[in-house]
């Protein structure tokens, strides 16, 4: 069986001859071959149906378990902090923050932020990746506000 089907373009992207080789009991291979589109595509059409929880700038996130503490072994983000501020008004503070894929454009509108960082976190493109600042707490970010300059 080749993993290449010649001929193949992908309705949404119009990516030629792209693999379909994957496990048909994947909800993205039925995708694919439901829409035409390649494996990229079908992942963002099946994400628009049962969207991610945070989505910042553009990017979607993942909260861990809330109640780590700071630092902890195997946590998002290293265990740094970071506030987040939903658009329905909750906030959450976690130690356990991961970081999922940037949302391509043509997608976006289907799938548009519903959060924010606050207190001075967020991602910071470099180059052709990122990094992310973490967020200082709110007693620590008004100290530094009061420090004469």
């Amino acid at each position: 069986m080749s993993n290449q089907k010649s001929g193949l373009v992908c309705s949404d992207c119009g990516k030629r001859d792209y693999s379909t080789s994957f496990m048909q009991t994947s909800k993205i291979k039925q995708e694919m071959d439901a829409s035409g589109t390649c494996f990229d595509c079908a992942y963002w059409r099946v994400t628009v149906k049962t969207p991610p929880d945070t989505i910042i700038d553009g990017r979607t996130y993942s909260i861990g378990d809330i109640r780590k503490p700071p630092n902890s072994p195997h946590s998002g983000m290293a265990g740094r902090r970071f506030d987040i501020e939903y658009f329905d008004g909750r906030t959450v503070t976690t130690h356990d923050l991961w970081s999922g894929s940037e949302i391509p454009e043509r997608y976006r509108a289907l799938l548009p932020d519903n959060a924010r960082f606050l207190n001075g976190a967020g991602f910071h493109r470099i180059g052709d990746g990122g990094a992310w600042n973490a967020s200082t707490p709110p007693k620590q970010l008004a100290a530094r506000q009061e420090q004469p300059k």
